[in-house]
């Protein structure tokens, strides 16, 4: 559950929670959020991200994670971010089809 509002779903007890829970986490900070763009030269296929002038204002609450395994022969590493906010933002889900 990473939104918010979802709470209102739950039971009322758990809404309260997770409601005090996102106010206490995000010390109500906006979070401005900068689209970038994926840029390729034809010649070697070298990639760029370069900001673009969209930008998206939230409030919420940014939560980072890594974790690492480490074996004989090789080390993996996941990193996550997670943005809790208090309602749905939309524009997140604007993202282009070829970009991976």
């Amino acid at each position: 559950m990473s939104i918010a509002s979802e709470a209102s779903a739950a039971p009322r007890s758990m809404e309260a929670a997770l409601n005090a829970g996102l106010d206490s986490l995000s010390r109500n900070e906006t979070l401005i959020f900068t689209q970038y763009t994926k840029q390729v030269i034809a010649q070697d296929g070298y990639v760029f991200w370069v900001a673009s002038s969209a930008q998206i204002s939230a409030r919420g609450s940014l939560h980072y994670g890594s974790q690492r395994d480490q074996s004989e022969d090789q080390t993996a590493g996941i990193d996550s971010v997670i943005f809790t906010s208090e309602v749905e933002i939309t524009a997140f889900n604007n993202i282009g089809a070829g970009i991976r």
